[in-house]
């Protein structure tokens, strides 16, 4: 079996055994997300303005978390492939997936705990973007089950938390990944995940059908867990060692996949698919995305061209890359912070100043998720990675950290 970050195309390893050009492309997603939320979102443009065709122009920023849950699949499903079988293996994956997300998973909720009523008591209604009582319950973040609580009740509540929601479907997808790539015979794996792939806009039609809100079709993981299981299809790929000499030898097949996917998707966004909630995009929207996502990871491994020579050299990506953790735990609660504090109001984009907010949010986002991932996450990760000293970490597995 080859591990991810050989010495393929595109495959440059950066700090501590790390895959550059993945990092780069995590980059890429976290600032999807930042987009969406920090300027699709917040946007108060009249309706036919300049303004307002922009924004509609760049309303795709929430398909980054769509390139996370790819990302999360190739990675996880290419750790379990290559170790699930060791002695004691389950248990120092979710080891490393404890000391990789949990404490600042609570340090967040903690903060919440603490600051939310502070923020109702001397805000009252204008804190209640950030800490409304709708929506998830807190216990509910400790099991990671809001992204039911979200469901049922059709809110995101406040949104200090509301992000949350798709690290319930990675950690519940933690529990399922390992069940079914360690039991499924290697050889019925790929028909396997086919199969699981094709099942997943079945479910988001039933649920819409059942839910009448699409809502319930964004936050479940039975209706995204293609995009997971086209990433571990990804996976199965570059861990055979026919699939990744097939990769090798054709990258332009993936450079066509790229292109012509691309295209679909910009056609989609034309056409304003992407803007409506409804069953032609639950049919075919989130699939397509995700094989976009697979195509675009599997170019930065084996393509060897100016685009992923840019993914592999671009010190900016791959930082934000590294700490985009950070930053996607707590750009929330600071965008929503620094408009309160300063504004007193909840977070929106239509003026000049509006801008100079935003941007002294993204600032201080970046900033303190940089600064908890060298001297909180990291020395964590260190202590952690020096328990399990004696079982040597794959590049993948510290890829996934």
């Amino acid at each position: 079996m080859v591990p991810i970050g050989g010495s393929g195309p595109g495959e440059r390893a950066g700090r501590a055994g790390r895959i550059a050009s993945l990092d780069a492309i995590r980059g890429i997603a976290i600032l999807l997300v930042l987009l969406h939320h920090y300027i699709t979102a917040p946007s108060a443009f009249p309706p036919g303005s300049l303004g307002e065709r922009i924004i509609s122009l760049i309303s795709f920023g929430w398909a980054g978390v769509d390139l996370f849950f790819v990302l999360s699949g190739f990675l996880i499903g290419g750790i379990i492939l290559r170790g699930g079988h060791e002695d004691g293996f389950l248990l120092g994956f979710y080891r490393r997936r404890a000391a990789r997300l949990l404490p600042l998973y609570l340090v967040v909720l903690g903060l919440y705990a603490i600051v939310a009523p502070c923020l109702v008591a001397t805000y009252d209604t204008r804190a209640a973007w950030l800490a409304s009582a709708v929506g998830a319950p807190l216990w509910s973040h400790l099991f990671y089950l809001q992204n039911f609580f979200i469901a049922a009740h059709q809110s995101w509540g406040g949104n200090w938390l509301a992000p949350t929601w798709s690290l319930a479907i990675e950690e519940q997808f933690y529990l399922v990944a390992p069940l079914l790539l360690l039991t499924v015979p290697r050889r019925y794996l790929a028909a396997t995940l086919i199969l699981l792939i094709a099942t997943a806009p079945l479910c988001r039609v039933l649920t819409l059908r059942w839910t009448e809100h699409f809502l319930p079709v964004y936050v479940l993981l039975p209706t995204r867990w293609d995009a997971l299981a086209i990433g571990m299809l990804g996976a199965c790929a570059v861990d055979s060692a026919q699939g990744r000499a097939w990769l090798t030898a054709n990258p332009h097949w993936i450079k066509r996949a790229l292109l012509t996917l691309g295209a679909m998707l910009a056609t989609l966004q034309a056409f304003g698919v992407f803007a409506r909630s409804d069953l032609t995009f639950a049919m075919i929207g989130f699939t397509l995305i995700a094989l976009f996502s697979l195509s675009l990871i599997l170019a930065a491994l084996f393509l060897d061209n100016a685009f992923s020579r840019a993914l592999a050299r671009s010190r900016v990506l791959i930082n934000l890359g590294i700490i985009s953790y950070g930053i996607y735990l707590i750009h929330m609660p600071v965008f929503g912070l620094v408009h309160l504090l300063y504004a007193g109001h909840d977070p929106r984009l239509a003026t000049f100043q509006d801008v100079g907010v935003i941007a002294a949010a993204a600032v201080i986002t970046i900033g303190l998720a940089a600064l908890s991932w060298r001297y909180f996450e990291a020395p964590i990760l260190a202590r952690s990675a020096a328990v399990s000293r004696a079982a040597p970490r794959s590049e993948a597995v510290q890829q996934a950290a």
